[in-house]
């Protein structure tokens, strides 16, 4: 029985044209120039096609990815083991760009290396793409000859997008000349006719959004930027920019450290040979917007174990980092001792940081990359911490946890369901005691840290509850103190006209709370008789009060707790403490001490809190302030900020003024409340 012939249908070829091409825009230009051999359909659609990309056999790079080499390792490829290979692509590239017919040429990659033979013209096919309204132009030669002249008309094109130029080129920009479409400009290792040259071609940008700039620092055929003339052109034209890619030298660094780069978002750095900290934060002072930045160590060449490397903190942080960079990445870090500071002061400053990624040298051996992994992790990770209580122990344990977490990212609320801080050292101290309230002066200054918030008229148990806080912080510290007082325990003692001792002294004080106590002072002395009076004052001591969701020992008036820790339950005689919640001062210990204790007390809590957070006790993403907030104004409840008792406080000591007294103060809550919102 004889086999049926098979006719195969051509089925490809009967596609339309533009189709074909766009088949043909997938493969390497060489796979698509020798389709001209299939057929007569076939032998002139490579020629219509848009983009056109030609790079040297042997280079490893599909997409131009080397072009920020620091070296020419990968321009000097050579493999004597392969004929073929040793070809140049020129004569392929030259014969074929001669034949290319489209009317549009949109992009065109050109990469010739040191098998290119020396007496080449790339400029004419340059013109070429120049005249076919070219869009996206990327150039490298790094062949054995010297810099190539590209066309005037390159640099007057108005179709250009992108411009990239690497190694042996001569950027000689004509003064008339504009380029008024072009955003993305990389300059690489090339090199300049004279000083002028780049001041023109930023000047002459007025779109240019994201620049890259590479110099070789000791090749005497580099510029240095810093003998570009300081011209108010150059100056605008950088300071415009929204992208930025710098290889750093220190002549680079410091002179784009002195520019106002007002509208950069993205910024990338390569450190090169130099003493760039300093001035990194210079620039990063002038970048108020920036939200990524990227420091690229992974391309440069090993410093000199000799070189120095320095910095001082500056006294302020930069704005970028306090409010906008969300982005940071720093790779192939190397862990030097200015470096690792630097990299702690980035994290702890960044507020706003979402992404935060560190690659490690390859040369760092496992242990070590762990130990650094761990470092970094528990450095780039925000810590929110918030205080319930304004008093001594709360204040203590802010100051202690802000200057211990520095390197945390550490931000601290402390909230208070008064309107004013400070606690019983406001509202506990006899009016004869004036030094024991110096301590106001030392927790002022802790609530001024830009670290550090203090929200009054917050109250925990109605206006948000416990579990709520907890969700919203990694840590939650109770220091609201003792706010009721023991009970003898005998008939009588909770009748009119009997009160605590803390009631009187609150009253006494100008707490909000007694303003209307208004008691009939008298001298009375108990002697287990009857006395006729109209008050009764007990002085047997303060107690704690508990909240909802909270453990709380009834007989001893305190937290349940280990060190801080707060104690939910017991198990085999094995204490189990509740995850992020602490507490600290009488709420801890009982009401016992005086107010430096609550410092000693404080210590032992934030070390708890240390030890728990070196152990990954605080993994989880949470909301903080920004949390806080949100759900303080969806219910309407009026905090009271620091500034805001500033008001306070400067109303009263005015008031005070005009009786001959340090102060006066406002003792009901409308008062408190008026003057805060004033």
């Amino acid at each position: 029985m004889s086999e049926a012939k098979v006719e195969e249908e051509d089925m490809i070829s009967a596609l339309p044209e533009d189709l074909l091409v766009t088949i043909l825009l997938l493969v390497p230009i060489k796979d698509a120039v020798a389709t001209m051999v299939l057929s007569k359909r076939w032998r002139f659609i490579w020629m219509m096609l848009p983009r056109l990309e030609y790079k040297e056999n042997g280079d490893g790079d599909d997409d131009f990815d080397d072009y920020y080499e620091l070296d020419n390792s990968k321009c000097n490829d050579d493999d004597d083991d392969d004929d073929e290979r040793n070809k140049s692509i020129w004569l392929f590239f030259d014969k074929s760009m001669e034949l290319h017919k489209a009317p549009l040429l949109r992009i065109l990659h050109i990469k010739l290396g040191p098998r290119c033979p020396s007496d080449v013209d790339v400029g004419k096919w340059v013109a070429k793409a120049v005249y076919r309204g070219v869009v996206v132009l990327k150039i490298k030669l790094c062949w054995s000859a010297g810099p190539a002249r590209l066309p005037k008309s390159l640099y007057n094109c108005k179709t250009l997008v992108q411009l990239v130029l690497s190694h042996k080129i001569l950027v000689d920009f004509p003064s008339s000349s504009c380029l008024p479409s072009l955003i993305i400009l990389d300059l690489l290792f090339v090199v300049y006719k004279d000083e002028a040259s780049l001041v023109r071609l930023l000047s002459s940008c007025p779109v240019l959004a994201d620049l890259g700039v590479k110099r070789m620092k000791d090749d005497n055929a580099y510029i240095d930027v810093k003998s570009f003339p300081d011209t108010d052109k150059f100056t605008t034209s950088l300071s415009a920019v929204s992208s930025l890619q710098l290889g750093l030298t220190d002549e680079v660094l410091v002179r784009c450290s002195t520019i106002n780069f007002s509208r950069l978002i993205k910024l990338t750095i390569y450190p090169d040979r130099s003493d760039w900290l300093e001035p990194f934060l210079l620039l990063l002072e002038n970048a108020p917007k920036l939200k990524d930045l990227l420091v690229d160590d992974e391309y440069v060449i090993i410093r000199p174990k000799i070189l120095p490397l320095s910095w001082k903190q500056p006294s302020s942080v930069p704005g970028c980092l306090s409010s906008q960079l969300e982005i940071f990445e720093w790779r192939a870090y190397g862990r030097r001792e200015v470096e690792e500071e630097l990299l702690t002061y980035i994290l702890a400053n960044s507020m706003c940081l979402k992404t935060a990624t560190i690659s490690l040298k390859p040369t760092f051996g496992l242990e070590e990359q762990e130990l650094i992994k761990k470092v970094l992790r528990a450095s780039s990770r925000p810590l929110h911490v918030c205080i319930v209580g304004s008093g001594p122990a709360g204040f203590y344990t802010a100051d202690k946890l802000l200057k211990t977490h520095e390197g945390a990212r550490a931000r601290v609320d402390i909230i208070d369901r008064l309107p004013t801080p400070f606690g019983l050292v406001r509202s506990g101290v006899a009016p004869d005691h004036p030094e024991t309230k110096i301590a106001i002066n030392q927790f002022s200054r802790v609530a001024q840290l830009k670290r550090c918030s203090f929200y009054g008229n917050v109250k925990l148990g109605s206006d948000l509850s416990l579990s709520e806080l907890r969700d919203l912080y990694d840590v939650v510290v109770l220091a609201y103190g003792a706010e009721s007082d023991k009970e003898l325990g005998i008939p009588g003692e909770r009748l009119s006209g009997i009160h605590s001792a803390r009631e009187f002294v609150w009253w006494y004080n100008g707490h909000p709370d007694y303003s209307s106590l208004k008691p009939d002072l008298k001298r009375v002395i108990l002697e287990f008789e009857d006395i006729s009076c109209s008050m009764v004052l007990k002085a047997i001591g303060y107690k704690s009060v508990p909240i909802n969701d909270l453990p709380f020992d009834h007989k001893k008036g305190i937290v349940p707790n280990v060190r801080g820790r707060v104690v939910s339950q017991t198990s085999g005689g094995i204490p189990q403490t509740e995850p992020g919640l602490y507490v600290c001062g009488w709420l801890k210990r009982g009401p016992v001490g005086i107010i430096a204790t609550n410092l000693y007390c404080a210590e032992e809590t934030v070390a708890s809190i240390s030890e728990d957070i070196e152990e990954g006790a605080c993994e989880s993403a949470k909301a903080g302030s920004k949390g806080l907030l949100q759900l303080l104004e969806e219910r309407n409840v009026k905090k009271v900020d620091f500034s805001e008792w500033e008001k306070i406080d400067a109303k009263e000591k005015q008031m005070g003024s005009e009786s001959n007294k340090p102060r006066e103060k406002l003792v009901t809550w409308e008062d408190l409340l008026g003057e805060a919102t004033n």
